[in-house]
């Protein structure tokens, strides 16, 4: 009987070292993350107040305004609460741009936008579908589109809406690496392949320009985070850049199988609180993503476990 108690201590053990080695694993190295260079969070403009109060007293003020004019002012008012992080008033009003002008493609776009970072995708690519419809300039509608397919699996039809946002203007380089971080999930290689083909050829100072360098290998992590620096003058544009920098890197960790190193960057991203950049709002919906994809593994892990623990249950002690 001693001997089975033994043996059944000794299993059990194994499978917590096994556990405890996994958690080890995973967890950052104090060698690994650095102090990176970081900007003071940006607060609230005061421009964006006056602007605020400005347009509440027109909506509130101006009787004489037409359905499409008061549509376009409580579009630009919901635009402001979402830049200073009031989002329930943001999506209020661009509902309400809706209702006085359904015909107003901005405020589909940023309804699917709302609707993407609440995982509502059916509405998100229904509100991005009237935006596209209603305006055929509204290519941003595509570059969000494919982010939510991609997040839900439908990568065909992701690589088809980026190549129309792509397509829409071949040289902007947003356009350029935003291709790139939805194919390869596609088609790594030729995902690669197309990035790589990709020239500066204006000598554009832009420095989403060296995070494509980056990307492309041309450039070391090390390089790219050193030149964020270059060329600032304020703390607002430094944080900016910033914010484009870590949701970049976050994004290049994680399709690299890097998820802590990528969850410690979309935060870094989200500390600089530039909150009307795409993406400070993807790292908020990536990190959503990632928390899933661990809640998931745990409920595989406690799955295994209990089956680990019922075979044990039904060893016969008493031999």
């Amino acid at each position: 009987m001693n001997y089975h108690f033994s043996k059944l201590f000794m299993i059990i053990a194994c499978f917590c070292l096994s556990a405890c080695s996994f958690l080890k694993n995973s967890a950052p190295s104090n060698e690994e993350f650095k102090i990176f260079p970081m900007a003071t969070a940006v607060q609230v403009d005061q421009q964006d107040e006056n602007k605020l109060l400005l347009i509440t007293q027109l909506i509130l003020l101006h009787k004489k305004l037409t359905p499409r004019q008061k549509a376009r002012l409580f579009y630009e008012r919901g635009l402001i609460y979402d830049k200073i992080g009031l989002n329930e008033y943001s999506h209020f009003n661009i509902l309400q741009s809706l209702k006085l002008d359904p015909s107003y493609a901005p405020s589909y776009n940023m309804l699917g936008l709302y609707l993407l970072q609440n995982h509502s995708y059916e509405g998100a690519f229904e509100a991005f579908d009237s935006a596209i419809e209603l305006d055929k300039h509204m290519t941003l509608s595509y570059l969000y589109s494919a982010v939510g397919l991609l997040a839900i699996g439908r990568n065909d039809l992701a690589k088809s809406a980026i190549e129309k946002f792509y397509q829409a203007d071949e040289q902007e380089p947003y356009d350029i690496l935003w291709r790139f971080i939805i194919n390869s999930n596609v088609d790594p290689k030729s995902a690669l392949k197309n990035l790589k083909s990709e020239k500066n050829e204006k000598d554009n100072p832009l420095f989403i320009w060296k995070i494509i360098d980056y990307f492309a290998g041309r450039i070391s992590q090390k390089d790219l985070i050193n030149l964020s620096s270059k060329g600032i003058i304020t703390n607002k544009h430094y944080a900016e850049r910033l914010c484009e920098l870590y949701f970049y890197l976050a994004t290049w960790e994680r399709e690299h199988g890097n998820r802590d190193k990528a969850i410690y960057y979309y935060k870094l991203s989200i500390a600089t609180n530039v909150r009307d950049f795409i993406e400070f709002k993807y790292s908020y919906f990536a990190l959503a993503s990632i928390q899933q994809e661990l809640m998931a593994e745990d409920k595989k892990k406690v799955s295994i476990t209990t089956a680990i623990l019922s075979k044990l249950s039904n060893i016969n002690l008493d031999k």
